[in-house]
């Protein structure tokens, strides 16, 4: 069973997890892509995607999903511009981190088109990828 990230219906949300994956876009804009601290054991012929998806999506609880962090203008605001730049250039994979923040629409999720959304239950307008904007960011442990 993959765990939740945060309760069901949150929007302002904290979690710990490790960083599998980061893209920095720009000096003040990196998007991290957190797992759980324990990593349940994966299938051997698992895609990148699949390893990335290891939580239980909080809104459709069958479905695995991605927690994607945004950590940009939000963090710059309550750090100043040159500690944020300095934390992002901190985070890097394997790291732990504690992130406080808010559930953002991910602008990929797919959107329900069917006239009868009682089949909400099936998950399929949920997105695989969670946004969380981050607002605070500790560095719990750093790799390297």
């Amino acid at each position: 069973q993959l765990p939740l990230p945060w309760p069901p219906g949150s929007s302002e949300v904290q979690l710990v997890g490790l960083v599998a994956q980061r893209r920095r876009m720009a000096k003040l804009l990196l998007f991290c892509s957190l797992v759980p601290e324990s990593v349940p054991p994966l299938p051997a012929d698992g895609t990148a995607a699949y390893v990335r998806r290891l939580w239980r999506h909080p809104d459709a609880a069958q479905l695995p999903c991605e927690v994607q962090v945004i950590l940009g203008k939000t963090i710059e605001r309550h750090l100043g511009r040159d500690r944020a730049a300095a934390l992002m250039d901190h985070i890097k994979v394997g790291s732990i981190v504690l992130v406080r923040g808010r559930v953002q629409q991910n602008p990929a999720a797919p959107q329900s088109h069917a006239p009868d959304s009682s089949s909400s239950s099936s998950g399929s307008s949920c997105s695989r990828v969670i946004d969380v904007v981050a607002d605070e960011v500790l560095l719990l442990h750093k790799n390297r």
